[in-house]
């Protein structure tokens, strides 16, 4: 059968995009951690850590399990660089989230062309320290969420955490019941 509108029959895992940028606040470094756990550390201090637990085939790929916010259980690929790590047409229509950084060189090759293209299809955040500016392309674009990150007070983590996953939620949801898999397996 065709598939409904706006790619809201496609099945799967969803997926999640963040810089690859080690300057951006948040990349494949630390993503885990704070998409998972709600604890922020900064991308070197991730690394410095233990580094970034990638797929064995993939490693522009890592993987996030939690809870949403009715309760199931999910499973999400996290990708840095869609180009690098393969996404296809059948991916993109996966994409439920973007993490952006602010140079617009982020999304070369990227299957949307402009970033309001892509803050209008899927959910889209920043993560700003509250001791830093703003790239001046993130207060142009309109559709980019800020969460803020407070350097003294690590409670807030938690909270952007909670806001960033809070929207994806309702995405998916919404716009893309198939991919809301009850089964964290591979």
């Amino acid at each position: 059968g065709k598939r409904p509108a706006g790619a809201a029959g496609v099945e799967g895992t969803p997926i999640l995009i963040v810089p690859s940028a080690m300057t951006a606040t948040l990349n494949l470094a630390n993503a885990q951690l704070f998409l998972q756990a709600g604890r922020y550390l900064t991308p070197n201090e991730a690394a410095a850590a233990g580094g970034v637990d990638t797929l064995p085939d993939n490693p522009h790929v890592t993987r996030v399990d939690r809870k949403d916010t009715r309760g199931e259980p999910r499973k999400y690929y996290v990708v840095d660089d869609p180009v690098a790590a393969g996404l296809s047409d059948r991916d993109w229509d996966k994409v439920v989230g973007v993490v952006v950084h602010g140079p617009a060189w982020q999304f070369k090759g990227w299957r949307w062309t402009t970033p309001q293209e892509i803050f209008t299809k899927v959910p889209s955040f920043t993560l700003i320290m509250d001791n830093e500016t703003v790239h001046p392309n993130i207060n142009k674009w309109k559709g980019v969420t800020q969460l803020k990150l407070s350097r003294l007070n690590r409670h807030l983590d938690r909270a952007a955490a909670t806001q960033l996953w809070a929207a994806v939620d309702e995405f998916l949801y919404t716009k893309r019941p198939g991919l809301r898999s009850r089964k964290p397996g591979r």
